[in-house]
């Protein structure tokens, strides 16, 4: 679940959590805590979803599990409401996406594949939208031909993560759109690597910074893992070099133009104050 704020605890640290749910303990860590939400079953009538997400080190070790897609929801036959939950999510990013048009500009550039930020660029239409890569994994390479077999009349420029600041001096793009894997208390931005030095470049050239997220990845702490992928991803060789790999960087607040949720832009005390709401839900205990 991608929605949702950190834990600082493990599941041994949550008995109650683990007895609810039937889960050992001792064989996984609890590591998110989503924001609860109301919703109307037929058979429980009101309740309130607390949702939960645990890791463990291999999938052998729970037999009931089973490894979908969220849409997937839709053909099982489980609880109503883990079906609304997907539907929220969906809901909550449209939102942000609708709010966040009217910000952008008639050129666009963006990295780092988010959906709540490819439903922004297809409401917005935009005449251009310069893409970068976006290194590692690629996936706005597959962004990039998804825009241009969708949108016609849309001009799509493909580019790499180090052209990206060369790209933005060189064309006419008036604002850089990028989603959030987590929006720290203090305004930080944490997104896919390179999304730092574009909005650096960005702001060098005059270009407006937006980003677009739900609400519910505005983070209760202040740091954030950047997650060192593989050395062997850059370095093959025997010689004895050290590799910095990250897969997250981190973004200062003085480049971000605008902050989108669904709740609209957000200024620093807005930041803030999501940012108590969510603490309190963290501290919720059973």
């Amino acid at each position: 679940m991608d929605s949702s704020v950190p834990w600082s605890g493990s599941a041994a640290e949550s008995p109650a959590v683990c007895d609810l749910l039937g889960i050992d303990s001792t064989t996984v860590t609890l590591t998110r805590q989503g924001a609860p939400f109301a919703v109307d079953d037929t058979a429980l009538g009101r309740c309130r979803v607390h949702p939960f997400l645990f890791d463990c080190d291999h999938r052998d070790r729970h037999g009931r599990a089973e490894w979908v897609s969220p849409t997937a929801i839709a053909d099982r036959g489980t609880v109503s409401f883990l079906r609304e939950s997907y539907d929220v999510r969906s809901r909550v990013d449209h939102e942000a996406a609708t709010a966040a048009v009217s910000r952008l500009g008639t050129d666009v550039a963006t990295l780092s594949r988010s959906g709540t930020v490819r439903q922004t660029l297809a409401l917005a239409d935009p005449e251009t939208v310069l893409v970068a890569e976006s290194r590692p994994g690629c996936e706005e390479i597959a962004v990039a031909d998804s825009l241009a077999e969708r949108a016609a009349d849309t001009t799509v420029t493909l580019t790499t993560d180090a052209g990206l600041p060369a790209a933005l001096a060189a064309t006419d793009v008036d604002t850089l759109v990028v989603g959030a894997g987590a929006v720290l208390t203090d305004g930080r931005v944490v997104n896919k690597v390179g999304t730092r030095s574009a909005t650096l470049a960005a702001a060098h050239e005059g270009v407006d910074t937006l980003v677009v997220t739900a609400s519910d990845k505005i983070s209760s702490d202040t740091g954030q893992d950047t997650e060192e992928r593989e050395p062997g991803e850059l370095c093959q060789g025997d010689a004895p070099v050290r590799v910095w790999n990250p897969t997250f960087d981190v973004t200062p607040p003085a480049v971000v133009d605008t902050a989108v949720t669904e709740r609209g832009a957000l200024d620093t005390r807005d930041v803030e104050g999501i940012a108590a709401e969510h603490r309190a839900l963290r501290d919720w205990t059973l």
